[in-house]
C-alpha cells in the first residue's frame, strides 16, 4: 500500500500499453467478483492479487527503498505478525475456556473438541493458511536473532529478538500446520547452511 505513491512514476516509465498489460490479470480477477457466488471472498482475493501486483511492479520498476524505509517496513511486518500471533494464542485460550466459535472466530473443525487441542487460524480461513502466513516472519526473526548473536549484541538488545523469535515460532507450532512446520524446518536448515558456507 505504501508503494502506491510511486504508481504514477511507474506508469510513465512503462507507458500506458505495458502498464495496462501488466494489470490484465488483476483486472480480470476484479471482474470475476460480478459472477462469483461468494462476493466477500472474491473481494478479499482480488485485494490480495492487486497488492501482489503492486509489489511486483515496485520491485521491478519502482524506486529503491532506503535502509530506514526498509527498517520501518520490517518493524511493521514483524509487529503485525506478533499481534496476529497473540490473537492466535488468545483464540486457543478462549476455546479451551468454552467460548463459542462466534466469539473465538475459529474455523469449523479447529476447536479442541476435534483433536483434543485447538488449532488457531487467526484471521485466515484455515490453520494451514495462517501457518503459511507466519513462515516469513518466523524465518526473518530467526535471521535477526542470528545476526544479533554474530554481532555480539548486549543482552538488552539480544533479548527482544530472542523473545520475538521464540514467540512467533511457538505460535507456528501451536497452529500445527504440518506443511508450514516442514517448510520452516527446511528454510531454517537452508539459512543455517548458507551462513555456514559463507563463513568459510
Amino acid at each position: 500500500v505504501i508503494s502506491m505513491r510511486w504508481i504514477v512514476k511507474i506508469w510513465c516509465k512503462l507507458g500506458v500499453k505495458n502498464f495496462l498489460f501488466s494489470a490484465a490479470i488483476p483486472l480480470y480477477i476484479s471482474l470475476s467478483i460480478l459472477w462469483s457466488p461468494n462476493k466477500l471472498r472474491a473481494i478479499l482475493v482480488t485485494g490480495i492479487v492487486w497488492l501482489i501486483w503492486l509489489v511486483a511492479l515496485n520491485v521491478l520498476f519502482g524506486r529503491k527503498l532506503k535502509i530506514a524505509e526498509l527498517q520501518k517496513i520490517l518493524y511493521l511486518y514483524l509487529g503485525s505478525a506478533a499481534l496476529v500471533s497473540l490473537f492466535c494464542i488468545l483464540q486457543c485460550i478462549a476455546d479451551v475456556l468454552g467460548l463459542s466459535r462466534n466469539y473465538t472466530l475459529l474455523c469449523q473443525g479447529c476447536t479442541y473438541m476435534t483433536f483434543g487441542f485447538p488449532h488457531p487460524n487467526g484471521f485466515a480461513i484455515e490453520p494451514q493458511f495462517m501457518g503459511n502466513l507466519l513462515l516469513g516472519p518466523c524465518i526473518i526473526s530467526l535471521i535477526i536473532f542470528y545476526y544479533n548473536i554474530k554481532n555480539k549484541k548486549r543482552k538488552s538488545e539480544l533479548l527482544p529478538s530472542l523473545l520475538l523469535c521464540v514467540f512467533l515460532n511457538t505460535t507456528l507450532y501451536i497452529i500445527f500446520s504440518r506443511g508450514a512446520i516442514y517448510s520452516f524446518v527446511l528454510a531454517a536448515a537452508g539459512v543455517f547452511i548458507y551462513h555456514l558456507v559463507r563463513r568459510d
